[in-house]
């Protein structure tokens, strides 16, 4: 293979794969795990990958393997892959292109110091008892709307009491229940990851609520930081408060192919699960996000380099993929050409209205950029393991098990195994306008040829 080549043996990585489901037919499914754990519940994240099924397949990689892996995640969101990865030695590299992903993602490469935590989250309660001010920390204009006024005085004493700890590894972290908080505290529903004000009555409500909103997040997120210590430690995962091998998270669009100088090594394997379709349609990752953003500061994420993502409460998810549907015609042209699943599909929507056609190209379109540059990523020999879903568009059921290793095909990555399984506990919209619920999802596990 020469220098680029994998370490990966094909046979024994397939049989470590399917050898998990030969006592148990349903066992890709995970049913019986529905609790997330440890750093993976600091935030409710949209759409989060069940933990241990990443980590059975992060397992299965290195046993086909006799040597240390790079992996690499283009779609990290907040981090499941990382924290099972962590667990197993990996050298770790994510990108995403949500601020709020990236700020989960580094609290959980740590540093780890529990007392240190501790301590902080102590005197952070104190500071929020002790503050006396009614002034608010924020200054987006329609903050009345998705805040009260308690709520709205009590996170700004929050903010301000993190904001006077001086390291940022700590800072981050108090972020990451400030996030939480502000979520929880907010007149948005809590069923919808859509931005939807609550009935009046629910808010006026829930005002008395937000001082204890707060203290439990931080409790809570403390408790669930401890345990993940104590767990890493005894895995001999970490060299004093610091995990043994490199793990980095970048703020990235996925089509850029334009790298950080620390970023530019091939990488052995890519296991990721990216959207299922454009955010709007599908999961509105940005409008979660977005409520959370507004309280921290943007040099204490470090995503310098993705300015104004909070003009509007879209923005996010109109940067992501599909989020354009600018030349859409000329992109359902491209995508056919490259794709017979997808040629099939865009014929059997109706030409009338359009709206559909062009979110499906759009996405697609944009998605097949990612792949290129992610392809481009590995090392020749390297593996894939994508897990993807088929929603539903218009009424059409959209084949992504089939659109994505063909369009890989043209990127040198070849389609090798696949795996079906039942969506038990990843939590998504139950129904919106353009998609029903899915309930299956496929394990793609795809080559580098070329």
């Amino acid at each position: 293979m020469g220098k680029e080549g994998s370490i990966l043996c094909e046979r024994s990585l397939l049989t470590q794969l399917q050898g998990y489901a030969e006592a148990d037919p349903t066992f890709w499914s995970f049913r019986e795990h529905t609790a997330k754990q440890n750093a993976t519940a600091y935030f409710q994240y949209p759409a989060m990958m069940v933990p241990q099924m990443q980590g059975k397949i992060l397992a299965a990689l290195l046993a086909a393997s006799p040597a240390d892996l790079d992996l690499f995640d283009p779609f990290v969101g907040s981090g499941t892959t990382l924290v099972e990865g962590m667990k197993l030695g990996f050298r770790f590299e994510g990108h995403d292109i949500n601020p709020l992903a990236i700020l989960l993602c580094r609290v959980k490469i740590g540093p780890y110091d529990a007392q240190v935590i501790r301590d902080a989250s102590d005197r952070v309660i104190k500071r929020i008892d002790e503050d006396k001010k009614e002034s608010y920390e924020i200054d987006y204009g329609n903050r009345e709307k998705w805040y009260s006024r308690e709520a709205l005085i009590q996170l700004s004493r929050f903010r301000r009491a993190v904001m006077a700890e001086k390291e940022l590894w700590v800072r981050r972290f108090l972020w990451v229940c400030m996030a939480e908080a502000a979520r929880l505290a907010s007149n948005t529903r809590t069923t919808t990851y859509k931005l939807h004000i609550r009935p009046g009555n629910e808010i006026s409500s829930r005002e008395s609520l937000v001082l204890g909103i707060i203290r439990a997040c931080l409790q809570r997120n403390v408790m669930l930081y401890v345990a993940n210590v104590e767990g890493l430690s005894k895995l001999g995962c970490l060299k004093g408060s610091t995990y043994r091998k490199r793990a980095v998270v970048y703020v990235r669009d996925s089509r850029s192919a334009v790298l950080p100088a620390s970023c530019r090594k091939k990488v052995d394997v890519v296991v990721t699960s990216p959207p299922y379709g454009d955010n709007n349609t599908t999961v509105t990752y940005g409008q979660h996000s977005f409520l959370p953003l507004l309280w921290i500061p943007e040099s204490d994420i470090g995503c310098d380099v993705y300015a104004n993502y909070l003009c509007t409460t879209h923005e996010i998810d109109r940067r992501s993929l599909g989020g354009s549907l600018v030349d859409s015609t000329t992109k359902i042209e491209t995508i056919s050409d490259l794709s017979k699943s997808f040629k099939d599909t865009i014929a059997k929507l109706p030409e009338k209205p359009l709206d559909a056609r062009k979110r499906l190209s759009s996405f697609y379109h944009d998605l097949n950029e990612s792949m290129s540059v992610t392809a481009n990523r590995l090392k020749r020999g390297g593996f894939m393991l994508w897990t993807v879903g088929n929603r539903r568009v218009g009424g059409v059921q959209v084949p992504m098990n089939k659109i994505v290793p063909e369009l890989f095909e043209h990127h040198g990555v070849k389609l090798v195994h696949e795996l079906g399984r039942e969506i038990y506990t990843k939590r998504m919209a139950l129904r919106n306008r353009d998609a029903q619920t899915m309930t299956q999802e496929t394990l793609l596990v795809l080559r580098k040829v070329k």
